[in-house]
């Protein structure tokens, strides 16, 4: 079995210096965080969980050719899930290409379904998760929220979705590409 999800890269000068930016805030606190590094960050579309080798093949043929213009996401302010009171993860939100980041999701929702895989019952909110909380949070982490909710992350070029495998380690997630959907110009 193999822990798999679908997601597009998200990478950029910019991106990545703000992401750094506020974790070294986040380090300043009191609260026991793991951090995503810059090179690894993506968007989920859509987790999979553990599935077979044979499982992997019949996503690939369920999902087809996934066709996709190539578009540009654009990032702003910061977040926590679930709530303020609970923080459990970190995230920037996306400012554009939001839609066209739900309107993958919705396909391949759509064709996963067929597979036995569920709706995502809670809806896709398209958001950068930079960290996520361990333990502690409170007012402290709050303040730092506040300090970056309007922040311009600045953007990311999305030209492909891929399937991926994750390995989960002490050290963090070792991530590798089973298959990749270029996009298209249409």
């Amino acid at each position: 079995m193999v822990r798999c999800f679908i997601a597009v890269d998200v990478h950029g000068e910019a991106v990545e210096e703000g992401v750094l930016e506020v974790q070294e805030r986040l380090r300043t606190l009191d609260v026991k965080f793991t951090f995503v590094e810059p090179g690894k960050m993506h968007i989920t579309l859509k987790f999979l969980g553990e599935i077979s080798d044979s499982m992997i093949e019949e996503v690939r043929r369920s999902i087809g050719d996934l066709s996709f213009p190539p578009f540009n996401l654009r990032f702003r302010g910061l977040g926590v899930f679930p709530d303020p009171n609970r923080p459990r993860v970190i995230w920037i939100g996306v400012s554009e290409g939001g839609d066209e980041l739900s309107k993958l999701a919705g396909k391949l929702d759509d064709a996963l379904r067929r597979l036995g895989f569920p709706r995502e019952a809670r809806g896709f909110k398209p958001h950068l998760t930079i960290a996520r909380v361990k333990r502690g949070g409170g007012a402290a982490l709050s303040k730092v929220v506040q300090e970056y909710r309007l922040k311009d992350f600045g953007e990311s070029k999305v030209e492909s979705v891929k399937l991926k495998r994750s390995i989960l380690t002490p050290e963090g997630p070792i991530y590798t590409t089973l298959h990749e959907w270029k996009a298209s110009q249409e």
